[in-house]
């Protein structure tokens, strides 16, 4: 059985395939539908074991720069359940009262 994996992102169709995570949790290559069949775009997505993903798109590597927010493509993969969402963020920590000392 043959089967293929697509993500249509506003007016672009990507192409999905897994590919080899090397020491990552996830890795997924994306081939962008263009009109020219002979121009050729790709972005590989990776997820680390620590949760982190990374693209190699314009957009995440100029963002990385600034807030460091996700991609398009990382967003898209995390909303089919392909990669996994981010840890929420944990409230500060409540600073501790100190131990009272016994009464003699």
């Amino acid at each position: 059985m043959t089967s293929s994996l697509w993500l249509h992102l506003g007016s672009n169709s990507y192409r999905v395939e897994r590919q080899d995570p090397g020491a990552g949790l996830v890795c997924w290559r994306l081939f962008k539908l263009m009109e020219d069949e002979d121009e050729k775009v790709d972005y590989i997505v990776r997820q680390a074991w620590d949760g982190a993903c990374a693209c190699d798109c314009p957009a995440f590597v100029f963002r990385q720069t600034g807030a460091g927010r996700p991609c398009k493509h990382i967003t898209a993969l995390r909303e089919h359940g392909l990669l996994d969402n981010p840890a929420p963020e944990l409230p500060p920590a409540v600073e501790t009262i100190p131990a009272l000392e016994p009464i003699p």
